[in-house]
């Protein structure tokens, strides 16, 4: 039983998703950064161009360090899943959690990102809904609980 259960397959290709809405996200956010210049602008009137110019680089790449690192993390381990190696599941379990945790930043996104609500709100939903599809895969499914107990006796133990 070498292949993949169907459950860990869709485990993979809703990863591949989040991934995919990951890109979009750094698309986005690559894309309007002029908006996120406004915005700085806009709280901080007093600020000079410079300092403008530096918090707005500073948010763009805080933001874009992420959308890059975790898709790369998030690709490796649900590769990782033919392994059958628990811990496999477990870091690709809180790669998802944290997934599920930075949605609370959507306030923050939608105030660098004004205008943009409705396209902000529908990327994050989608991800969610992937995310947690993955999760309760990952978890909840007999087959997906199945591949991940040892298939062979552990050797070498004391009889």
């Amino acid at each position: 039983m070498n292949e993949l259960p169907r459950s860990l397959k869709l485990v993979q290709r809703a990863v591949g998703v989040v991934i995919l809405v990951h890109l979009v996200a750094l698309i986005l956010l690559l894309t309007h950064r002029d908006v996120i210049h406004g915005t700085v602008l806009a709280d901080n009137p007093g600020w000079s161009a410079d300092q403008v110019d530096d918090q707005t680089h500073s948010l763009v790449l805080q933001s874009a360090i992420p959308h890059v690192l975790i898709p790369l993390l998030l690709a490796f381990r649900a590769k990782a899943l033919k392994s059958r190696k628990s811990r496999t599941r477990i870091f690709l379990t809180v790669l998802l959690g944290i997934q599920l945790l930075a949605h609370a930043s959507l306030p923050i996104t939608l105030h660098e990102l004004p205008g943009y609500g409705a396209a902000v709100i529908a990327v994050q939903a989608v991800s969610l809904v992937f995310e947690l599809s993955a999760l309760w895969l990952l978890w909840a499914t007999e087959d997906s609980r199945a591949w991940f107990v040892r298939a062979t006796p552990v050797t070498g133990l004391p009889r």
